[in-house]
Order: C-alpha cells, then sequence, then structure tokens
C-alpha cells in the first residue's frame, strides 16, 4: 500500500509529489526505532540490530532489524523489531565510512529495551548516531 505526499517548494512557489512507502500495522513491531545524527536529522546507519543481554544463552548473537523507509538514494532511518522480540534486549547501530589511508568516520549507539509483550503498540526508539573521526 503507498500514501501520496506532496512536498512544496516556496521559494520557487512549484508542488512535487513524490510516493512514500506506509509503514507496516504496528502488531508486526514490538519496537520502532528511528536514527538521527546529532542535530536530529534522519541519518542512515549501516546496520541496526538488536540482541540479548550478557549471560543469556544467546549472548554474543546479533540480529537484524527490518528496514521500514529504505529508499534508493539515502539508505535506511527507520527500523523494526520483531514482534516476538519481547522482554529485556537491546538495539544498537553502527556507521562507517573510510575518510583517508589509516583514519575513518565512525558512529554507534545502542540502548536497553524492556517490553513485556501485551502492548500492541511498538516502543518508540530513537538512536543518536554522533560521527566521529578514528585513526589508527
Amino acid at each position: 500500500m503507498q500514501k501520496m505526499m506532496c512536498l512544496t517548494i516556496a521559494l520557487a512557489a512549484l508542488t512535487a509529489c513524490f510516493e512514500k512507502e506506509v509503514l507496516p500495522p504496528d502488531s508486526e513491531w514490538s519496537a520502532i526505532v528511528t536514527i538521527v545524527d546529532e542535530a536530529g536529522e534522519a541519518f542512515a546507519a549501516d546496520e541496526a540490530f538488536w540482541y540479548l543481554p550478557p549471560g543469556t544463552d544467546d549472548t554474543g548473537a546479533e540480529y537484524d532489524l527490518a528496514c521500514l523507509d529504505e529508499s534508493d538514494d539515502e539508505g535506511c532511518t527507520v527500523f523494526g523489531v520483531p514482534a516476538d522480540v519481547s522482554g529485556l534486549f537491546y538495539v544498537a547501530a553502527r556507521y562507517q565510512r573510510d575518510s583517508s589511508e589509516f583514519c575513518w568516520d565512525t558512529a554507534y549507539d545502542a540502548t536497553s529495551v524492556a517490553i513485556d509483550g501485551e502492548d500492541e503498540t511498538p516502543v518508540e526508539i530513537t538512536l543518536v548516531l554522533e560521527v566521529m573521526l578514528a585513526c589508527e
């Protein structure tokens, strides 16, 4: 299902329309994770995933989140945690780009999430990727 959205460009007094994928029903997700930069603008992560806390049977395993807004030119900024994931877990996102032979731009953020599994409204989570330069 798609929804038509319009963007008005005030300076040129022109209107351009584009199609944007409508998010799946809330019942498919226990959490919706939005990735932003330090200014609060949407930011495309290289990876977004969930994992269980240390000391559990599945320690160390990472599970990819479902991309909910991917476009060809911008990458994914909104992700879904499947509805069958509940209890205590973590969500995280990574970004990394080479900037020279010995340096790269990198960012990571994670947070813990506790979901009882009975609420059908997904928990909304925002992860902030603050890009830093790292060098060898």
